[in-house]
């Protein structure tokens, strides 16, 4: 006797791809993530209580009014070879649809840095210009850079501020910014394929974090909230399905939590247990009564993001954390995960303390630090670079 069909938990895809429009576009093979377990798609549909009198405490049936859902999951960080300009990482579509926008950013190659640039000074030659992004050591290949006017070339460069430089050659394409745009308006499709069933959301928006403990995988966190798509009146979701064919895995190992550089403002202090960054968007339903469903889909309307990792207890004449909190004074925060060309990311991030907790591990103390993100410059709290 056979035994019942049943559905395996671990044979599951998400495919995430940015919409051009606003109607659902079907994410390709190069849209597949990769998947941590327990990623999970839920509908959660919006209930009409009917409450109607008659000769009976026999209730009425209940209806389901707009049709929605969301994907969670967690994935791996990682990176790839950005040199073309064009390639970006596979979260590129989800970290745009969170407001992060990318622009393709260079590397100047250098023979030797005699004095070394800092991030934010100014980088000029004989024609090329460019904005440093990441504090330079003296061993350093290349510097990264933003340029504004290409023409680097065999020259001493020099810096606004500090940093001079053998220049061995023109800049190149090194990998990707992606900083804050309150006015993008950009929304996913996304498809699950769990075991011969798949389910379908379009004009959806993330929530999103970045958590990594300390010598472990950085991973990417989402939840996604979306219209279930419907087509000739079905609902797409958790029907049948055939898989998607011909799924190449991209075999990239993820970078490491290790030798992360971290500074508060100027200072590497030891760092442990788990850093997390999340961005804290708000997002809101777009209901319109005219739309098929009674909603037109998600959107960002806001954002709170929020740092927090832990260090050890400081003396406060080498780092004044309580008199930075009790001052709200600004502090910058800057890491990175990997050390290695096209799989290495950079954050910086500006905030003031939020919060302060007295932690102990292992008879250690430890100072636990919140720190909401923000800025003098609008959508300036943030940068991410993958280089």
């Amino acid at each position: 006797m056979a035994c019942s069909s049943y559905k395996r938990t671990r044979i599951t895809d998400i495919f995430i791809a940015e919409q051009t429009a606003c109607d659902f576009e079907s994410p390709t093979v190069g849209d597949v993530y990769r998947l941590d377990a327990g990623t999970q798609a839920q509908a959660t549909p919006e209930l009409i209580e009917r409450d109607i009198l008659k000769g009976s405490y026999t209730p009425e049936a209940n209806m389901v009014g707009v049709k929605i859902g969301n994907v969670n999951g967690v994935s791996e960080m990682y990176g790839a070879d950005y040199s073309d300009g064009v390639t970006r990482p596979y979260f590129n579509d989800l970290f745009r649809a969170s407001q992060l926008i990318d622009e393709t950013i260079e590397e100047i190659p250098v023979s030797s840095i005699t004095t070394n640039f800092v991030r934010g000074e100014t980088v000029t030659g004989t024609s090329g210009v460019g904005e440093v992004l990441i504090d330079t050591h003296q061993s350093d290949p290349t510097i990264i850079v933003r340029v504004s006017v290409p023409g680097f070339t065999l020259e001493t460069v020099s810096g606004s501020i500090s940093g001079v430089a053998e220049c061995a050659g023109v800049e190149v394409d090194r990998g990707v910014s992606y900083k804050f745009d309150s006015t993008a308006t950009n929304r996913l499709s996304v498809r699950v394929e769990e075991d011969g069933q798949k389910s379908e959301l379009y004009n959806a928006v993330p929530t999103l974090s970045i958590t990594s403990d300390d010598s472990n995988i950085p991973r990417l966190n989402y939840d996604i909230q979306g219209v279930i798509v419907e087509t000739s009146g079905v609902a797409q979701w958790s029907i049948d399905a055939e898989a998607t064919p011909n799924i190449v895995r991209d075999q990239q190992l993820p970078p490491l939590f290790q030798n992360a550089r971290l500074k508060y403002n100027t200072t590497l202090p030891v760092i442990d247990a788990t850093l997390s960054l999340d961005l804290a968007m708000g997002v809101g339903a777009r209901r319109d009564a005219n739309s098929v469903g009674g909603i037109e889909g998600f959107i960002v309307t806001g954002r709170k993001p929020m740092l927090s990792y832990q260090m050890d207890r400081p003396d406060s004449a080498t780092l004044p954390i309580i008199s930075d909190w009790f001052e709200s004074a600004q502090v910058s925060n800057s890491w990175r995960f990997g050390d290695k060309k096209f799989n290495c990311f950079y954050i910086f991030a500006e905030g003031r303390l939020q919060n302060v907790q007295v932690a102990d591990q292992d008879g250690i103390s430890k100072f636990a630090l919140e720190f909401g993100l923000t800025s003098a410059l609008d959508d300036g709290e943030l940068e991410i670079l993958a280089i």
